[in-house]
């Protein structure tokens, strides 16, 4: 039985979706290298959800999701890091960045469309390569996340808010 894989999102169809105001000076490449970052992130226009978008373009995910997840999916580069989202009322949620610690190698290079300077435009999953692996960033992009079935059926079959799922090409 062939496996689909799906690009992660957040979903566009819900008009209470609150958006992430970061500001910090860090980069997304500097947030994978903390453990807790202490910078706070304010909840603008909307309700906190399971995914929440953010001003820097780094999906953020609530602790319920997270929890879901650690220990029943195979993600050997995951690396969870912690931060504080505030609504306007001053109440705290905890949330993470989903940071990957190492890109591995999941392209059908014959079949994507990379550029001269290694962009990757077009994206084809190799099955071969990414037989096993449940959650994955494409190679050179922060927030282009990858999830397997498992990962689908988990959000889809939880209570989770905020999510959408766009199924990816895949090769051999």
């Amino acid at each position: 039985m062939r496996m689909n894989y799906y690009y992660m999102h957040f979903t566009e169809n819900d008009d209470n979706l609150g958006i992430g105001q970061i500001n910090s000076e860090l980069l997304p490449e500097d947030l994978c290298i903390q453990s807790e970052i202490s910078i706070d992130v304010l909840l603008k226009d909307g309700h906190v959800r399971d995914f929440l978008p953010n001003n820097i373009g780094y999906p953020l995910f609530s602790e319920k999701f997270k929890n879901l997840l650690v220990g029943e999916i195979n993600c050997e580069s995951c690396k969870w890091v912690r931060v504080n989202v505030l609504n306007e009322d001053g109440d705290i949620f905890a949330f993470y960045f989903l940071c990957f610690s190492k890109d591995i190698d999941i392209l059908d290079y014959k079949r994507s469309i990379i550029t001269m300077d290694d962009m990757v435009v077009k994206p084809v999953i190799s099955l071969e390569k990414i037989k096993g692996i449940d959650v994955v960033n494409i190679p050179k992009s922060v927030s282009r996340i990858l999830v397997s079935e498992k990962v689908k059926k988990v959000v889809d079959n939880s209570d989770l808010l905020g999510f959408a799922f766009t199924k990816a090409p895949v090769g051999k």
